[in-house]
């Protein structure tokens, strides 16, 4: 089943309040595909890098851009 709008932007606003709740989710779900992850912490990702916005359309321009 797949997420309606209203989950996706419910997910974002908690991401975006629990920062570091989501880095460790993340590295649990990775660490299986990739020992490595599997040793850092959530102190070790920078925070800012990850980037998590409401779906909306992509713009024309940027989509021309990944062709």
């Amino acid at each position: 089943m797949r997420p309606s709008i209203a989950h996706v932007r419910e997910a974002v606003r908690r991401h975006q309040c629990e920062q570091e709740a989501y880095m460790r989710y993340f590295i649990d779900y990775h660490k299986t595909k990739d020992p490595e992850i599997g040793t850092l912490r959530p102190q070790d990702l920078r925070e800012g890098r990850l980037v998590v916005t409401d779906p909306a359309p992509i713009p024309p321009d940027e989509l021309q851009r990944t062709y």
